[in-house]
């Protein structure tokens, strides 16, 4: 059974997760020798506040959150893979990414940069031997989903998946190395809209909001 958390149990960083990216690393690597993979995947959405740029503790969360500690992550494992030759950084980013969220400005705009930051570890990196991988997931039936208070008839909960659902089909993905890795027919489609006609996915997502 889910529990809906209440809106103030959203959490938001104060300091860098640079110690904790760090921390993992040397855990795995005594536990299990140097590592082959690197999933990060933590995130936070935060309150939805519409209409609002939000206010820069906000901003400084999502980034150290959403993009930094994937560079910590990336510098902590990076160089003893590519001395191997060999190794795969798999980033979470999401829908939103591909998209935008207008009731969340910071999740929005970090998402985007996780997912650039993404491509340019694979354009840089890839001819070097890592394999590298941005999960794009919709919404998951998860506290990140719930604490948005959506009443439990919502769509977004009726169509949202489990994780052990969304976990299979990510295992599925790593196997096959797409370098974009999506979960729903929704992110296909943003994707294809933005890139056929951009000031229409433009003028389209402005028209939900009204």
């Amino acid at each position: 059974m889910w529990r809906r958390p209440s809106a103030g149990s959203a959490w938001w960083p104060t300091s860098a997760p640079r110690k904790g990216v760090q921390a993992v690393a040397r855990l795995a690597r005594s536990a299990y020798g140097e590592i082959d993979l690197w999933f990060s995947n933590a995130g936070v959405a935060g309150p939805r506040q519409p209409g609002e740029i939000q206010d820069n503790a906000r901003w400084d969360s999502a980034w150290l959150l959403h993009v930094m500690s994937h560079v910590y992550a990336a510098r902590a494992v990076l160089p003893a893979m590519l001395d191997r030759g060999d190794g795969y950084l798999l980033q979470t980013a999401s829908l939103v990414a591909l998209s935008t969220q207008v009731d969340k400005a910071t999740y929005s705009v970090s998402k985007h940069a996780a997912l650039a930051l993404s491509e340019w570890l694979a354009v840089t990196y890839r001819p070097k031997g890592i394999k590298v991988s941005c999960f794009c997931p919709g919404a998951m039936l998860t506290p990140m989903l719930l604490v948005n208070g959506l009443p439990e008839d919502h769509p977004a909960l009726r169509a949202a998946p489990r994780p052990e659902q969304v976990a299979d089909r990510l295992v599925a993905a790593i196997d096959s190395e797409r370098f974009l890795i999506l979960d729903s027919d929704v992110a296909r489609e943003e994707l294809l809209s933005k890139a056929t006609d951009y000031e229409g996915w433009v003028n389209r997502a402005a028209a939900r909001q009204t």
